[in-house]
């Protein structure tokens, strides 16, 4: 049995690019045509989504603690909303600060209890 030229090389290497009578690439040349496609997509400065604003970044954490069922009705609302529970505790806190007026503090003529 013959063992073949071609055994262990690798595919699209350099050296091993073979020359046709109407191909005189040098190696290099060879080379560079196999990955600059490749590195036209990669070595980009824009990759990746842009960074947000300052105002528009999310740094800030709040720890709660609830009990099981507390996370499992907002599980279940998260499922049922289609929203991370992170985003209905979020817009939740927002509607209670403006039904409760200006910062929170309670409305005139609502009697502590």
């Amino acid at each position: 049995m013959a063992i073949s030229p071609t055994l262990g090389l690798q595919p699209n290497d350099p050296s091993q690019v073979r020359q046709t009578k109407g191909d005189e690439m040098s190696r290099e040349q060879a080379g560079n045509r196999l990955t600059n496609e490749v590195s036209d997509c990669t070595n980009t400065s824009c990759m990746g989504r842009p960074p947000k604003p300052e105002h528009l970044r999310r740094s800030e954490r709040f720890f709660l603690r609830l009990t099981p069922s507390e996370m499992a009705d907002l599980e279940q609302a998260s499922r049922k909303l289609e929203e991370p529970v992170a985003a209905i505790l979020r817009k939740g806190a927002a509607a209670y600060i403006l039904s409760r007026g200006k910062g929170g503090s309670q409305t005139k003529g609502e009697k502590k209890k």
